[in-house]
């Protein structure tokens, strides 16, 4: 009976580190949202609000081509997963202005 219950351990184990390290890659991207969106994204890219000031960042200099384009890329990440999110919409209302959205 002893035999039958290390394999049960071990995947209780597995499972409770992998809920931790995700547990942590959560509150990091939370944490970090307001002071570091760049690094909040990193941890969660689900995390609508650091991708939202994130692409704010990006946008602040519009002559930065790079940075313009990596904006579109986190905006539409955003509003595919919180497609009313208002900030977000202006952001991208904002980059079809500029002339910044694929196919402008």
């Amino acid at each position: 009976m002893a035999i039958g219950l290390k394999p049960r351990l071990t995947v209780a184990v597995l499972l409770g580190g992998a809920a931790a390290v995700f547990s942590f890659l959560d509150s990091a991207g939370q944490a970090l949202s307001d002071s570091a969106p760049a690094l909040a994204t990193r941890f969660d890219s689900g995390n609508e609000i650091a991708n939202q000031r994130f692409a704010n960042q990006l946008i602040q200099n519009l002559d930065d081509e790079k940075a313009q384009a990596q904006a579109v890329k986190v905006v539409q990440r955003t509003l595919r997963t919180a497609p009313g999110l208002a900030p977000a919409l202006r952001t991208y209302a904002l980059l079809s202005e500029a002339g910044r959205l694929p196919g402008d």
